[in-house]
């Protein structure tokens, strides 16, 4: 079934040819191209781009298709992108750069910031909020096109009931990652985007990479798209985040911003060793579990950090293996599910051509 209109395909065999996309042209197509424009065509991705950072710190780069459909825009690696529930490391690092610096411990109960709320809520810690273990309740009538103020969101949080006991239970909780942002909010200059500006995105030039706001012109903004098996087309997606929800999401960037960040993660000469180290560390176990905005692995003796994002169209994943050092990083705009195996078949793919 053809997925896109004969223009469509037209148009990216000649901007293709003119080698104004990033990755490989049909010409020097090789069994990599193959599977991803498959994999494209099955799951009903219409952009896609990925990157893979070597131990030496070799970087291949590779994209494909549309960041928009309707204008025809090719994906590539400058294209700006939502990167959804990976933007919670970030979150994560300004937070325990404030506890590094003896601003915020992680056994801060969430009421000595916002003292109006409940009872119940005396014994949710700092620490829970980052490892989700908080038991913080989806809030009735909470819709991601409502423009909340802080107090507004936290009565509708406090009025809805607490899941499990603070600390006890993990369950990944957005809105528990949200109530961080709010709280670095509090004790950072500009809140949360302000203090991420400052700490990560200047020091490494990440000239591209934001938090989104609804009325922001974005320059190379790709945007996202769900199939309709029904009928069989694709639809735009819900553009609109509540800016209360930084913590839990939010970021936009490029590639090569995020292959900026990963060179900083390596280096770690414009980041803090420590609070990295800390980031990289289970927040309520010792060998595996959450950190601080990473799914901290360890198997076979491999360890390993990784994160995946969705958000209304947009799916990432950024997979960091540093027992063999090889980063896997992806951006699709579409929300389909199997980013897992498209990493493992692309770097197995990778493998063979070496």
């Amino acid at each position: 079934m053809t997925r896109f209109s004969q223009s469509t395909w037209t148009a990216i065999c000649l901007i293709c040819s003119l080698g104004a996309l990033a990755g490989p042209c049909s010409a020097r197509a090789d069994a990599v191209d193959d599977y991803v424009k498959a994999r494209m065509e099955r799951d009903h991705v219409p952009g896609a781009c990925f990157a893979v950072i070597y131990p030496d710190g070799r970087e291949e780069v590779r994209s494909y298709g549309l960041a928009n459909l309707e204008t025809e825009t090719p994906f590539t690696r400058k294209s700006v992108f939502r990167i959804a529930s990976l933007s919670k490391q970030f979150c994560a690092y300004a937070a325990l750069s404030l506890v590094q610096s003896g601003k915020l411990q992680m056994v801060d109960p969430v009421t000595r910031f916002f003292p109006g709320l409940p009872e119940k809520w005396q014994a949710i810690t700092i620490k829970d909020l980052m490892g989700h273990r908080s038991g913080i309740g989806d809030p009735e009538g909470f819709a991601f096109t409502g423009n909340y103020t802080p107090a507004q969101y936290l009565k509708m949080l406090g009025e809805a009931p607490l899941m499990e006991n603070p600390g006890e239970t993990y369950r990944y909780n957005n809105h528990g990652y949200s109530v961080l942002g709010l709280i670095v909010g509090q004790l950072e200059e500009g809140g949360l985007p302000g203090a991420v500006k400052r700490q990560i995105f200047d020091p490494l030039g990440m000239t591209t990479a934001r938090y989104y706001r609804a009325d922001e012109v974005i320059p190379h903004r790709a945007d996202a798209y769900r199939w309709s098996e029904s009928e069989k087309r694709y639809t735009n997606q819900m553009p609109l985040r509540p800016l209360v929800f930084h913590g839990s999401g939010g970021i936009l960037m490029s590639m090569d911003d995020m292959l900026a960040y990963e060179r900083g993660l390596r280096k770690q000469d414009k980041l803090d060793k420590n609070v990295l180290a800390r980031q990289w560390m289970p927040v309520f176990s010792a060998e595996s579990g959450y950190g601080g905005g990473w799914n901290v692995g360890n198997t076979n003796g491999q360890k390993t950090l990784r994160h995946t994002g969705g958000t209304w169209g947009f799916t990432s994943l950024f997979s960091r293996n540093l027992t063999t050092g090889i980063t896997f990083i992806m951006f699709r705009t579409s929300d389909s599910e199997g980013e897992g195996n498209w990493e493992a078949d692309i770097l197995k793919r990778l493998a063979e051509k070496e």
